[in-house]
């Protein structure tokens, strides 16, 4: 995981996607933008943004994402 994004960008990215108002390449190269700078996998990052059971805003996502620890089993 690079880390290149900070916070405040990823907020940017998530809120683009919460909104709806992207083709598919760019939800694409959101989601790739994302996933390579928080420690989540693919399937919880569109969980967290798609599938809030508590409307969370992007910045609550984001840092939920950030938060994430892997379950090892």
């Amino acid at each position: 995981m690079p880390g290149k994004l900070t916070k405040a960008e990823l907020v940017r990215r998530v809120e683009r996607l919460m909104s709806g108002r992207w083709n598919d390449n760019e939800m694409e190269a959101l989601f790739r933008e994302i996933g390579e700078n928080v420690p989540c996998p693919r399937s919880s990052i569109q969980g967290y943004i798609f599938h809030s059971k508590d409307d969370a805003d992007a910045e609550t996502i984001v840092g939920r994402m950030l938060a994430y620890k892997p379950i090892h089993l």
